[in-house]
């Protein structure tokens, strides 16, 4: 066991030598204190410490809805495009180096001339690149957790699951890079044929999604015309939820951290701030936010479970294909 432990800790520590690990903390640190300039009353919103006032009824401290609408905020602009992308970006660019490293000629070998297996070796480095993400996350979320309990006056305790559902997303693709890792002994190879998975594994439930759109919102057209509403289309969209269950489900990931932190509809935080707006406007707004209370939630259990052992699958064939290779 202290073997293991021990490959853990190395793993880590070759990940935060990476040059990358440390931009990504000077990011995190910014983006704290970015927003730490803003803070919230009674009134509204101030931006940098009070310099500039905006009186907004919604983001007042008065408003019942105002950590929803938080939650929203932190959802679609913090963690899904910081944490979600750019975060899971460098992360695989940190760690997409573990397995090809290892098996350079003389580094796997002296670590095999020890009494281990391969496949301990190769999930002691598997869970050294997850400890790396994990400590990441724990980092920007406890960060930005104290900026918005202390200048947004909002404490959201499922906020701190972001830090769980950022490591499983990160599992979910950093499965295919140890496998493409593995198989071609090239980082920047394995790199770019995750990102390659990542949009086929994306696709299925994209495309189920923007099927139910079509088939749920009321009054939808394309080019002036309306769209038919036909059973080939509910065909179709089955087809791609049944093959979202193969793969893993990095979209609903979004979505399941929503639920966690009580977020509101998109929709209602696009409606509380167009008051002005031509009344086309609000009536699009009304009619897709219909269509937002209408969508099935994501049960997290199921969209987790599922996808967890399509990432079992991937990482037992790259534990397969680590085991009998030639060194």
């Amino acid at each position: 066991m202290t073997q293991v432990w021990s490959l853990i800790w190395d793993s880590f520590r070759e990940s935060i030598d990476r040059m990358m690990f440390w931009v990504m903390v000077v990011l995190t640190v910014v983006l704290a204190a970015a927003m730490a300039c803003v803070s919230f009353d009674e009134k509204g919103v101030n931006i940098l410490f009070g310099a500039w006032k905006i009186e907004s009824e919604s983001f007042s401290l008065s408003n019942p809805d105002f950590s929803s609408f938080v939650g929203t905020i932190v959802v679609k602009f913090i963690a899904d495009y910081y944490l979600g992308l750019l975060g899971v970006i460098v992360a695989l660019i940190t760690t997409a180096g573990v397995f090809p490293s290892l098996m350079t000629s003389g580094t796997v070998d002296l670590l095999l001339s020890k009494p281990m297996s391969r496949s301990k070796l190769f999930l002691s480095k598997y869970i050294g690149a997850l400890t790396f993400v994990f400590l990441q996350s724990l980092l920007f979320v406890g960060l930005t957790f104290l900026v918005m309990g202390i200048r947004w006056h909002v404490w959201i305790w499922g906020y701190w699951g972001f830090v769980l559902l950022l490591v499983i997303l990160f599992s979910y693709l950093f499965a295919f890079t140890a496998l493409f890792g593995v198989m071609t002994r090239s980082s920047l190879t394995a790199l770019l044929l995750t990102g390659v998975a990542w949009m086929v594994i994306w696709t299925p439930t994209a495309a189920a999604d923007t099927l139910e759109a079509f088939r749920m919102a009321p009054g939808m057209t394309v080019n002036g015309e309306p769209v038919e509403r036909s059973d080939e289309m509910g065909k179709w969209e089955r087809v791609f939820r049944t093959a979202s269950w193969f793969v893993p489900k990095t979209t609903d990931i979004t979505e399941i951290a929503g639920q966690w932190v009580g977020a509101a509809l998109f929709s209602d935080l696009l409606l509380s701030v167009s008051d002005s707006a031509p009344e086309q406007q609000r009536r699009d707004l009304e009619e897709s936010r219909e269509f937002e209370s209408k969508v099935s939630p994501v049960d997290p259990l199921t969209s987790i479970g599922s996808s967890l052992l399509s990432e079992a699958v991937i990482v037992l064939l790259a534990m397969y294909q680590f085991g009998r290779r030639d060194y």
